[in-house]
């Protein structure tokens, strides 16, 4: 379960989110941390932060027992492909720039299906991690928003795995 989102998207999400791990925690000035995040190079705050996500995955679906429903944890990466598919459409250099005349009914059609996978697990399972996971999300993204002067695709799979993360934990540690 630790590693089936990584294998079923290819890594993709991985890759942004050792880019910003690499860039945000060189503590370099911005035009560096910028350069870096384009450096196709895998350097050691990378290698560290994988590590640390791949245990800190690991150990939360030990911890969640037998006893916990797997209907909650599917709607977790629902909820956090809304919120990346909300800043994905916000982005203006975006390879989906082009569908800006789609903007408003696609972010409304987001919204909606974000609540829905949100508020819905937890009348069914009682389950607050897609919540969490929404909010991990949010705050991942405007971190690396702040750190890096701009949303790109990078910090939004990096964003996409640290809410993940912060669903699974909510989900395996909430009783």
């Amino acid at each position: 379960l630790a590693v089936f989102p990584w294998l079923l998207t290819g890594f993709i999400h991985l890759d942004g989110y050792m880019d910003v791990c690499d860039a945000i925690l060189s503590r370099r000035d911005l035009a560096t941390r910028q350069k870096i995040l384009k450096d196709p190079h895998c350097g050691a705050f990378a290698v560290i932060c994988i590590v640390l996500l791949s245990l800190g995955q690991w150990s939360l679906f030990l911890s969640a027992g037998e006893n916990r429903s797997l209907l909650g944890l599917c709607f977790i990466p629902a909820a956090v492909r809304c919120c990346a598919g909300l800043a994905v459409g916000r982005m203006g250099t975006s390879q989906y720039a082009a569908m800006r005349h789609l903007s408003s009914g696609l972010t409304a059609a987001l919204c909606l299906l974000l609540g829905l996978f949100t508020v819905l697990p937890i009348g069914i399972s009682f389950s607050f991690g897609p919540l969490a996971a929404a909010a991990g999300y949010v705050l991942a993204a405007a971190y690396g928003y702040r750190q890096l002067d701009g949303m790109s695709g990078d910090i939004s799979g990096f964003a996409l795995t640290l809410g993940e993360l912060a669903g699974v934990a909510v989900w395996a540690l909430g009783r």
